[in-house]
Formats: structure tokens, C-alpha cells, sequence
């Protein structure tokens, strides 16, 4: 599981880890990477989501176009 991979919870103890790929993993990404055939995924956690559309407003978190999310890897 991704998020058991970046908080450490490889016993799968945390309710969070359960989750499995959710919303706030997806929308922080901010880069992927890719290396011969390994993939490196940047994070940006918090306020800020991103997506493929632009000038999006929530009244919850800021947005972030980000062409990223128009591309299959």
C-alpha cells in the first residue's frame, strides 16, 4: 500500500493505511520521476490539491492545475 510505504505503518496498524490509494494521496502528487523502469512520486501533503483543471475553486483547500494529471505513465 502506498500510504503504508510513506508513513512507515507496514503492519497495517493505522486506520489510514487501510485506505489504500485515497483522494489526498492522488491530488498531492506534484511529479513523478521515472528512471530506467522505477517511478519516484513527489508529494506535496496540506492545503493545496492538484488536478487537470484550471481555475478551480474550492472552499475548502486551494487548487493547483497541474498538466501532470493529463498524462498516463
Amino acid at each position: 500500500a502506498p500510504i503504508a510505504n510513506l508513513t512507515y505503518d507496514f503492519g497495517l496498524e493505522e486506520p489510514l493505511t487501510h485506505e489504500g490509494i485515497n483522494c489526498d494521496y492522488c491530488h498531492s502528487i506534484s511529479r513523478v520521476q521515472q528512471t530506467n523502469s522505477e517511478f519516484t512520486v513527489e508529494h506535496q501533503f496540506g492545503l493545496l490539491k492538484q488536478g487537470p483543471l484550471q481555475n478551480v475553486k474550492s472552499p475548502v483547500h486551494e487548487t493547483r492545475h497541474n498538466p501532470l494529471y493529463r498524462q498516463s505513465l
